[in-house]
C-alpha cells in the first residue's frame, strides 16, 4: 500500500495516492505473499530518466488495475520539501504551524529548527508562513516517512533545549558558549503505518521524553 507520495513527483502527477495498492513493478507482482525487503525497497532504484512500469489500483476496493510508466527523477532536497509543506492553519480561534518531514536528516531537522527559532524571519520571507510568529502550537507530520539519519537535533530542540554538540560558539577568550534553554511550543506528532526507521525512532523519543502527543497508527 502507498503510505506517502512526494508532492510534485512522477508518482503524484500520475495520480497515485495514499492508500492505493501497487500490484506490480516492472512485471514483478506483489500480493499476499511475503516479499524480500530488498525487492520491495529497491525496486524503484535506478538511473535518473529511466522509466519504471507500475501497475496499481485505487484504494483497497479492488477496482480495475492501471498500468503506467513513470520516469525516475532525482530525489529533491529534504529541507526544500519541509519548507514547501509548511503552513499556518486556523482552528477554533487558535493558529497552529504545520510541516511535513520527508526523510530524516540534519537538513530536514534544521529546517524545523530555523522555522521555530526565527518565526518572524520565516514569515517575512515565505508567504505560506504568514502568522507563524503568533502560533499556539505546532504539528509535525512524519506519515510515510521512511527514515534516514537523525542526529537528535530535532527531539532535543523541541524539548526547549539546543543540542549542545551542534550549537555553540567559541568566545574571544576561547570559552564555549551554548545558547540558553527557551520555552518550547506545544507540539504533536502525526504518524501512520508508513512511519519507519528513524522516523519511528523520533516517535519513540516523543513518547520517552513526553515532548507531545502522537496521533495516528
Amino acid at each position: 500500500a502507498v503510505k506517502g507520495v512526494l508532492p510534485g513527483s512522477p508518482a503524484a502527477t500520475s495520480g497515485l495516492g495514499v492508500g492505493d495498492r501497487v500490484l506490480a513493478v516492472d512485471g514483478k507482482r506483489y500480493g499476499a505473499e511475503r516479499v524480500n525487503f530488498r525487492d520491495l525497497y529497491f525496486v524503484f532504484e535506478g538511473a535518473v530518466g529511466l522509466p519504471v512500469e507500475v501497475t496499481s489500483v485505487k484504494g483497497s476496493s479492488g477496482g480495475s488495475a492501471k498500468t503506467q510508466k513513470l520516469l525516475r527523477v532525482r530525489e529533491p532536497a529534504v529541507d526544500d520539501l519541509v519548507w514547501k509543506s509548511a503552513r499556518v492553519v486556523q482552528r477554533d480561534g487558535k493558529s497552529y504551524g504545520y510541516a511535513r518531514l520527508w526523510g530524516m536528516s540534519a537538513e530536514a531537522a534544521l529546517a524545523i529548527v530555523d522555522m521555530l527559532s526565527d518565526p518572524k524571519g520565516a514569515e517575512g520571507s515565505r508567504p505560506n508562513l504568514a502568522g507563524l510568529s503568533q502560533i499556539d502550537g505546532f504539528l509535525l507530520d512524519v506519515r510515510g516517512n521512511i527514515g534516514g539519519y537523525e542526529p537528535n537535533i530535532l527531539p532535543t530542540f523541541l524539548r526547549g533545549q539546543w543540542y549542545a554538540a551542534d550549537y555553540y560558539v567559541i568566545s574571544p577568550d576561547a570559552k564555549r558558549l551554548t545558547p540558553p534553554p527557551y520555552k518550547p511550543l506545544p507540539v504533536a506528532l502525526l504518524v501512520n503505518s508508513g512511519t519507519a526507521s528513524n522516523a519511528e525512532a523520533l516517535a519513540l523519543k516523543f513518547r520517552a521524553h513526553q515532548i507531545g502527543p502522537i496521533v495516528g497508527e
